[in-house]
């Protein structure tokens, strides 16, 4: 299963969101509803505000929330819980980071645990679960239509010699 692993002021800056700016993550988690690992604010709401962004995004959509407390409190206090991870304590090797840190924290969580780690004060269409796909199309009637064409049919057309064009 997919997982969101983000804040609580990340999930109401989406939830919130009137400029459309994090309109492709807002999508992502109504129409595939993963489940989303939450930290809570120190002074959350949560548990007893029936429009508190987590829990409606949580009934609206039942979408499976695990809310989260740190002991610890302060401002790089969840940074320190998630570098301190080790690569067997993250359940979901599908997971998702979303978290409010520089790009270069993103990639070297990335690369620590193999999982998709967002800088959120990044274009949201930049990260590569928003890139379009790659489209390849044969016809019924055309020659050579296995996959070994179909994916290498652009390939060989660049390395083919000007005399076999």
């Amino acid at each position: 299963m997919l997982s969101i692993y983000t804040t609580e002021d990340i999930v109401k800056t989406i939830f919130q969101d009137s400029d459309n700016k994090y309109e492709v993550w807002y999508d992502f988690i109504t129409k595939l509803r993963p489940a989303m690992k939450v930290l809570l604010n120190e002074n959350t709401d949560y548990e007893y505000n029936d429009y508190n962004p987590i829990y409606m995004f949580e009934k609206d959509y039942d979408i499976h929330v695990e809310p989260e407390f740190l002991d610890v409190v302060g401002e790089n206090a969840y940074l320190s819980l998630v570098m301190s991870l080790t690569p067997k304590e993250i359940k979901d090797s599908h997971a998702i980071f979303l978290l409010d840190i520089e790009e270069a924290k993103a990639k070297e969580i990335s690369e620590k645990y193999g999982v998709i780690c967002h800088a959120f004060g990044l274009n949201p269409t930049i990260n590569p679960i928003f890139q379009d796909s790659i489209e390849k199309n044969v016809e019924k009637k055309e020659i050579g239509r296995g996959w070994h064409e179909l994916l290498l049919r652009d390939v060989r057309r660049t390395w083919a010699s000007p005399k076999a064009r």
